[in-house]
């Protein structure tokens, strides 16, 4: 698990007391087993479409029918913090609002057959 060799990656998903108790181990620690994450945000920004937005506010792409994005790139504008959240708020509440036009969806499709 610990490499002494300062150069060799210390890999491991937990860190024991020998590398929180060294600085210098601790730093290469996190070095070596934390990647860059970020959740996208706003290149498919929700707005009007003449004021640059892609999708309105219940997600659906302008100009595309039957087409919905559900996730933190429609955030008009970028999110200072965790975007998880964010993320699955938008998410839920685009659920939401599909399972309410489900039933009307399921009867009008009976009623087509």
């Amino acid at each position: 698990m610990i490499n002494n060799d300062k150069d060799e990656p210390i890999r491991d998903s937990v860190s024991t007391l020998d590398v929180i108790d060294d600085d210098l181990k601790l730093e290469k620690f996190i070095q070596d087993n934390f990647d860059h994450n970020h959740h996208q945000q706003s290149f498919l920004r929700m707005a009007p479409l003449n004021k640059g937005g892609v999708v309105d506010r219940l997600g659906k792409v302008h100009g595309v029918k039957d087409l919905i994005v559900a996730d933190a790139p429609i955030i008009p504008f970028t999110v200072d913090g965790n975007t998880s959240a964010a993320a699955f708020l938008i998410g839920y509440t685009i659920a939401r609002q599909l399972r309410k036009k489900a039933p009307r969806l399921r009867s009008m499709e009976s009623e087509e057959e």
